[in-house]
């Protein structure tokens, strides 16, 4: 995916009566030491893929993102539980 093309994705998505504020995520050399994944809003795709410099990226959309977050601050969620 191009950066120039997030807006075209976007506006067909919403159009298409995808929430504006779904989560997406645009992740760039996954796998690889320099992956990049920047996370937020449909209504914010292109500018999250601005900033992949317009080379190949993987777009992931949905409510998947909202667990990858939770997931993310589970380790600080049980250590304040724990007194830690």
């Amino acid at each position: 995916m191009a950066a120039g093309d997030a807006p075209k994705i976007t506006a067909a998505l919403i159009e298409r009566g995808m929430p504006a504020d779904r989560p997406v995520a645009v992740v760039r050399s996954a796998s690889l030491a320099e992956e990049e994944c920047r996370v937020g809003p449909l209504r914010d795709l292109a500018t999250l893929a601005s900033g992949n410099g317009g080379g190949p990226a993987t777009i992931v959309i949905g409510e998947v993102l909202r667990e990858r977050a939770i997931a993310a601050a589970r380790p600080f969620l049980f250590a304040s539980a724990s007194g830690r």
